[in-house]
């Protein structure tokens, strides 16, 4: 017999985030969770059987949004085995399930004496204890939910039959939707010299069958100008399982440049919009001097902006590039098949110039802050009706010496502040701590600033 503590089901490799419906009953009242269909439930399960439950050694009292209530089974739960379809050689088992009390997912819990399909996980905690909850497709076998269980379970081939992979290709064209790529050949290796091939289908998908269990490395071919920051995939199969991979391409098109000053400092804190094409798509700060690149454009024309930030939302503008309020005046930058174009200038508008602020953040003993995040809050232009142009807050994160080098903006108000967890006598070790916000109104290059970590304050008001 399994037996074991209580696990939080949240453990399972598998379980995505819950935000809530869920499945069973098993009552449960807003949890959404995917545990895949039954042969890739199959695949990840341990143990997979029918069974009836006997007893929990935890109690649970539910009352559903319909008005129904009663006692739902939890914590170390027995099972009469009926039927088993992988993993299973007792007559009974015990397995883990967690109640989520207090949680958006609970309560969680089995019904004494009803008959369940079970899937049941190795805990990443300790793979002796099976454990089976929510996020899983253990269902009562008279629910709606369990026929294609059934259906499965009831057709399943012979033992030795070989496991399944299947996946789909396709691109993100950055028009509002993924676009499949069908003829894709998608190759399949595993251990020693186990090589299959598919081809990927009008729909972007692909199937490979009779697979001898193991690991397999998956690793789409993509058309010419097309790329993926994922080259391949790494899947582990069970006999008669079934693993789903995915892959995302896009296009390798690319634009690259530097926004800049009149005195040619670079900028790293906007957040570039790139038009054309019938495509809306963002560029980012590359790391520092105000280099930019946006990628996986397609050929075609595109128009560059930053979006002039107003204390009042509607009043934002944008700015173009090469360096004007004008839409009329926009320089439109021609990018053919996977083509690069490099050595864009943006210049920053009129009477904006780069400042740098530097200094250290101390620890509450006077020891210098390694590893202190350090943010310029609340971009304001000093002028009542003027703009900033930081989308978000510039940081950045002090050296082994627990200085730092941020860029500002000249004619722009800031609060500084910065963070970090406590590593002197002076607070408890692992503290959250932070800085008194200081206010900042940039003109010149600011130099010795220093900041002092202490007990976390409010957060910075922005409006004022």
């Amino acid at each position: 017999m399994v037996t074991g503590k209580v696990t939080q089901v949240k453990l399972l490799p598998f379980v995505m985030a819950a935000l809530c419906i869920a499945a069973s009953h098993t009552t449960t009242y807003a949890c959404s969770c995917g545990p895949g269909d039954p042969p890739a439930a199959f695949n990840s399960a341990r143990a997979v059987f029918i069974g009836r439950v006997l007893d929990g050694s935890q109690q649970v009292k539910f009352e559903d949004p319909d008005g129904d209530s009663g006692i739902l089974e939890a914590g170390q739960v027995r099972f009469a085995v009926e039927s088993t379809f992988k993993g299973v050689a007792l007559s009974e088992i015990t397995l883990a399930v967690d109640s989520n009390e207090g949680t958006s997912c609970g309560p969680y819990g089995l019904v004494r004496g009803e008959r369940y399909i079970v899937y049941a996980y190795a805990s990443a905690k300790d793979p002796a204890v099976l454990l089976t909850g929510v996020c899983t497709r253990t269902t009562r076998i008279d629910s709606p939910d369990a026929a294609e269980d059934l259906k499965f379970l009831g057709n399943l081939p012979p033992a030795g039959s070989g496991a399944t992979i299947r996946g789909s290709v396709w691109a993100d064209l950055k028009d509002g939707k993924a676009t499949p790529l069908s003829d894709i050949t998608v190759t399949i290796r595993g251990t020693g010299d186990t090589r299959r091939t598919a081809k990927t289908d009008i729909d972007g998908a692909f199937t490979v069958t009779g697979l001898r269990p193991g690991k397999y490395r998956v690793e789409p071919e993509f058309p010419p100008h097309y790329t993926s920051r994922q080259k391949f995939e790494e899947v582990t199969v069970e006999d008669l399982g079934a693993v789903d991979v995915a892959f995302e391409a896009t296009l390798d098109g690319l634009i690259r440049g530097r926004f800049v000053d009149v005195d040619g400092r670079g900028f790293d804190s906007a957040f570039l919009k790139v038009e054309g094409s019938g495509l809306s798509s963002y560029g980012h700060s590359t790391g520092g001097n105000g280099r930019f690149e946006a990628d996986g454009l397609p050929p075609g024309e595109f128009v560059i902006s930053v979006q002039m930030q107003h204390r009042e939302y509607p009043l934002n503008k944008p700015y173009y590039y090469p360096g004007t309020f004008s839409r009329l005046e926009a320089k439109a930058v021609k990018l053919g098949p996977g083509e690069t174009v490099e050595n864009l200038v943006f210049r920053l508008p009129a009477g904006y110039r780069v400042r740098t602020i530097e200094g250290k953040v101390l620890d509450a003993d006077g020891t210098p802050a390694v590893g202190a995040e350090v943010f310029l809050l609340c971009p304001r232009s000093s002028e009542p009706g003027g703009y900033s142009i930081e989308f978000r807050p510039p940081g950045t994160r002090t050296d082994d010496q627990g200085r730092f080098s941020i860029g500002a903006l000249s004619g722009e108000t800031y609060w500084i502040e910065a963070r970090g967890l406590s590593k002197s006598t002076a607070q408890p070790a692992g503290k959250d701590l932070c800085s008194p916000a200081r206010k900042l109104v940039v003109t010149e290059d600011v130099k010795d600033l220093t900041l002092v970590l202490g007990p976390v304050r409010g957060a910075v008001d922005c409006t004022e």
